[in-house]
């Protein structure tokens, strides 16, 4: 189970990043849910090690679930809206929010039985 749980995860994480390095309405620069080239690029990374390391798929669940809540806090703290390494790296409450419910959900799922 927490393979599978683990393609479908890394395949969208993927996917997230490549469309992010495209202008959309959706994610990206100038997106609904803004991100930098940082961000799209943590995005495939994470994508790639959910794939290539399905051994691990429980934990890589578990983990990057807590990382994802934890940057939603940290864009929650900061008031949502925010750029970091000149504008390498960007956030707003839209993509908070959605960290931290996909956080939550990975984390949760992590827990499941096999």
């Amino acid at each position: 189970m927490h393979k599978k749980l683990a393609i479908i995860s890394g395949i969208i994480f993927i996917l997230v990043g490549i469309l992010g390095f495209f202008a959309n309405p959706i994610i990206g620069s100038v997106g609904f849910l803004r991100t930098g080239i940082l961000d799209n690029a943590a995005h495939i990374v994470i994508g790639l090690l959910l794939l290539s390391l399905p051994k691990y798929a429980k934990n890589l669940l578990r983990g990057i679930g807590i990382f994802l809540v934890v940057f939603a806090i940290i864009g929650f703290v900061a008031g949502g809206d925010f750029e970091l390494f000149g504008g390498l790296m960007r956030m707003n409450m839209a993509l908070d929010i959605t960290g931290l419910i996909i956080g939550l959900l990975l984390f949760s799922l992590s827990y499941l039985r096999e």
